[in-house]
């Protein structure tokens, strides 16, 4: 008794059949909504004209990102002694997609955990072109900490030691900060990258 009254619940729930009432059991399945081949055909082309104009749409309205609003980004290019002086070349780095203008760019350089040494002498000023990079030099004054450290350096008493600069323009203050290692170069005693 329980199985029949099962039987006619299924039969009031059930769905509307997916085959119209011309298709026998026996041809291959196709929905209501493609009862024809013809039907079939230009449904599907309409489907793939309307997915075509969808992805031609989201391709016009999608553009390259611009970058723009990024400070400098500062590398370590080289490092060298001489007697008197460290020579500092740094590669600093324009991502924006317009030309950065640094006035009178100023570097100070801190190595290990000693005194931060200031550039001597500075360009005028510094342009670089749209998602480009430029080379600058800087010059500082050594001390004696500094010269014994970077001694120690070249004769691989340790293998790296830690820096942190930081770029400076004259009118804004300090606009780019970079943290690294320097490590001497073999087979060149005074010169470090």
């Amino acid at each position: 008794m329980m199985l029949t009254q099962v039987r006619k619940l299924g039969q009031q729930l059930m769905p509307l059949p997916l085959l119209s009432e011309k298709q026998s059991r026996s041809e291959p399945f196709r929905p209501l909504l493609f009862t024809s081949p013809e039907t079939t055909k230009s449904g599907l082309i309409k489907m793939i004209f309307v997915l075509l104009i969808i992805a031609l749409s989201l391709a016009a309205c999608s553009s390259p990102k611009k970058i723009s609003g990024q400070d400098p980004f500062l590398a370590l290019d080289s490092m060298q002694i001489d007697s008197e002086r460290l020579h500092v070349r740094i590669r600093v780095s324009n991502l924006n997609d317009f030309q950065q203008r640094i006035s009178q760019p100023s570097l100070s350089l801190r190595l290990a955990e000693l005194s931060t040494l200031h550039s001597l002498e500075t360009p005028a000023s510094l342009v670089i072109a749209a998602n480009s990079r430029e080379l600058l030099d800087f010059e500082f004054t050594l001390n004696e900490n500094v010269q014994q450290i970077m001694q120690r350096l070249t004769q691989r008493e340790f293998e790296r030691l830690p820096w942190t600069m930081q770029l400076f323009e004259s009118e804004t203050g300090p606009i780019s900060t970079a943290q690294g290692f320097v490590h001497a170069v073999p087979g060149q005693p005074g010169r470090f990258r």
